[in-house]
């Protein structure tokens, strides 16, 4: 994302080439404009080679090589290149996947000095005569587990990230010039540049609890502007890191000097659901699951915490602006389940407590089952529902307590103080609300901090 910040070194950098390598030039637009910033390397290469003597004939082979790979798109459909690229990636994968699976954390392995099973695998995976998506599948998904645990595992991507801007800011402030001329001798040789000095890898963050949200490629440049917000939040870490497909993934972490946790996470919460919102996606994007338990997690306590839809499997959180649009969908919901008839009347509680209020804004239902764990694993308690307002000023929460019966009035009530007293809440009885048999407690964000 610094790349294409204007006035950057890379730009810097550009304006040099332009007059001395136009081709590698177009080169660098290609990929600079399309952000496809896990091609980087390739500018790198062609630099490099720049320097070489350029009277080498594998020099120039290898620099033709990379410019056809580079521009492969543009190639003649009878170019033999467009195969042995293509052959090329895919022994490359499989070479690193067997490698990468040796030092990975994972029940997997590809056996590669049994040369037999690999010719077969590789006859499989390339041949003519079917398609290959079995095998090709299988290299992906291994290759999606190896991006979270290997290539970027969440600390190392924060870390990165923030070694990245550092690395920026330093020879952006020390008014440093990368030119062709000494990018390879002055930067990419010297051990004391800022490209090759050691950066400190500061770990002031919680590493459990790490938000992870991913943005296609044509939302990239909302991707780009969130993160750049969530840099300016204080108390909080990000990072991010490219994925293929051109998709880019965000971390953020909560530091650990934080105080009031439950109220940055919160600030997190509002900026993620105003991007998500300018989005075209449906009201129960697994996004807002995920920046949803993020928030959750730390208005908890900084618990591990489960959310399991009872409805609808895939409609554990929504997000809606509109009280009309909120209540129809839980009743949508409640009309096609078929679950049981407790299950039905937690919605129908969320339902009834929704068409008091005579807001039209934004609002996160929870309509399933909340369960709090403590350090040892043990469940603290289980909240039937949760309205969240990100918006409000104040009274953002509700936490429900649906009780399907006929007696008792304040049985619901009963259970949900309880619940609240197990979390270390300070909350007087008087502040919950009994509506029938169910109970609701309206609290502001940071209420709850306060302990009993």
């Amino acid at each position: 994302m610094l790349a294409s910040e204007s006035g950057s070194p890379l730009a810097e950098l550009k304006s040099s080439i332009i007059y001395q390598l136009p081709r590698l030039s177009k080169a660098f637009d290609d990929i600079i404009s399309r952000k496809d910033y896990q091609r980087m390397h390739l500018l790198n290469s062609l630099i490099i080679l720049h320097n070489c003597d350029p009277t080498n004939l594998s020099i120039k082979l290898t620099k033709e090589i990379i410019y056809a790979y580079l521009n492969e798109e543009n190639l003649p459909g009878e170019s033999k290149l467009k195969y042995v690229f293509k052959l090329f990636r895919q022994v490359r994968n499989i070479a690193y996947v067997a490698y990468d699976l040796q030092i990975a954390n994972t029940p997997f392995i590809i056996e590669i000095s049994n040369e037999k099973s690999i010719i077969d695998f590789f006859q499989e995976l390339l041949s003519a005569y079917n398609n290959g998506i079995s095998a090709t599948e299988m290299v992906r998904t291994i290759q999606k587990l190896l991006d979270s645990t290997v290539y970027n595992e969440n600390c190392n991507s924060i870390c990165l990230y923030q070694i990245s801007k550092k690395m920026y800011q330093c020879i952006k402030q020390n008014g440093e010039i990368l030119s062709l001329d000494n990018y390879f001798r002055e930067w990419f040789q010297n051990k004391d540049s800022y490209l090759n000095i050691p950066y400190n890898r500061r770990i002031d963050f919680l590493t459990d609890g790490i938000l992870k949200i991913t943005f296609d490629s044509e939302c990239r440049s909302l991707a780009e502007k969130l993160i750049e917000t969530l840099d300016h939040t204080d108390n909080i870490r990000t990072g991010y890191y490219d994925r293929e497909y051109n998709r880019t993934t965000l971390l953020i972490a909560m530091k650990r000097r934080c105080k009031n946790k439950s109220i940055v996470a919160f600030q997190v919460l509002k900026k993620i659901i105003s991007t998500l919102r300018r989005m075209n996606i449906d009201s129960w994007d697994d996004r807002y699951l995920l920046v949803t338990k993020f928030f959750l997690r730390y208005l908890f306590g900084d618990r591990n915490m489960m959310i399991t839809p009872t409805l609808h499997e895939g409609k554990c959180v929504i997000c809606t602006r509109g009280k009309t649009t909120r209540i129809d969908i839980l009743q949508q919901m409640i009309k096609e389940t078929k679950a049981n008839i407790d299950c039905k009347h937690e919605v129908q509680a969320m339902i009834n407590l929704l068409q008091t209020d005579q807001k039209n804004d934004t609002c996160i239902t929870v309509p399933g089952s909340t369960v709090i764990y403590n350090s040892n694993g043990q469940k603290l308690c289980e909240i039937d529902g949760i309205v969240i307002y990100p918006y409000r000023k104040e009274k953002q929460i509700i936490i429900i307590e649906a009780k399907n019966t006929d007696n008792k009035p304040g049985y619901g009530k009963k259970c949900l103080y309880t619940s609240l007293i197990g979390l270390g809440w300070k909350c007087d009885g008087n502040q919950i609300n009994i509506a029938r048999h169910d109970a609701y407690y309206n609290f502001s964000v940071g209420d709850e901090i306060h302990k009993v």
